[in-house]
């Protein structure tokens, strides 16, 4: 698992990380967001979520941005499930090959990763 990007504040964290063709989103650990997508879309709109962020501009929907941009995006907020061209088999079964379940158990269970 490649981290590409992350950014911790206030108890929350961003990060951006990939494994082969997959890419990984986590947000805000307090509203439990995570996103899996194939390609490079979903790293695009992390990019921009943070340049947005930088700015000052208030990024208050990244579920909507992800949602909107990326092909193939699994994502689980406030431990509900939001499917869009992957199933939830598949999804659960991507997680486990690139090793993100064990990063996801972290990031709930203790708030650290032993990324970066």
């Amino acid at each position: 698992m490649e981290v590409l990007a992350k950014r911790e504040k206030n108890g929350n964290l961003s990060l951006l990380a990939r494994a082969g063709t997959y890419y990984v989103v986590v947000l805000d650990r307090g509203q439990d967001i995570l996103f899996l997508a194939k390609g490079r879309r979903l790293a695009r709109a992390f990019q921009e979520q943070e340049q947005r962020r930088e700015k000052g501009i208030n990024v208050s929907c990244p579920t909507c941005d992800f949602m909107l941009v990326s092909d193939g995006v699994y994502s689980i907020q406030k431990s509900q499930e939001f499917i869009q061209k992957i199933s939830r088999d598949e999804a659960e079964k991507t997680f486990k090959e690139v090793g993100l379940t064990k990063i996801w158990q972290e990031f709930r269970g203790n708030g650290r990763t032993n990324m970066a």
